[in-house]
């Protein structure tokens, strides 16, 4: 039987209802604020990368959240390192991993020189 396509009257928009409900506010903010990543938190609510941005798009409440507590996930990653940062058990290597890999630090530094031809000219007379 073929799917019945729903006009939501107030957008205008075809397609089925959406299942944004107004708490995931709320459980966004605690799952940021306990170091969870965006796909952690996609498989929770059980959506796509593609919802969850659509849902940012269309609901200001949300959006807002998203932007406000992104951060906290970073800073839960960070107070782990320091609260561990003597501790002889603490993976180090994996932790440094973690953070490269979920929030793109970088153990490469960029050093860049300009030189004038005529000062590199003068240095090699």
């Amino acid at each position: 039987m073929p799917r019945k396509i729903i006009r939501r009257e107030s957008t205008g928009i075809m397609g089925r209802p959406t299942e944004y409900k107004p708490e995931y506010c709320e459980i966004v903010k605690r799952m940021y604020q306990e170091g969870k990543t965006n796909k952690q938190i996609y498989a929770f609510l059980d959506i796509s990368h593609n919802c969850f941005h659509e849902w940012r798009k269309s609901y200001a409440d949300f959006d807002e959240t998203v932007k406000k507590y992104t951060d906290h996930s970073e800073a839960w990653w960070i107070n782990l390192g320091l609260v561990n940062i003597t501790n002889k058990d603490f993976n180090a290597r994996l932790y440094a991993l973690m953070m490269q890999n979920l929030h793109g630090w970088n153990r490469k530094i960029e050093v860049g020189i300009t030189v004038k031809h005529e000062d590199a000219i003068k240095e090699l007379e």
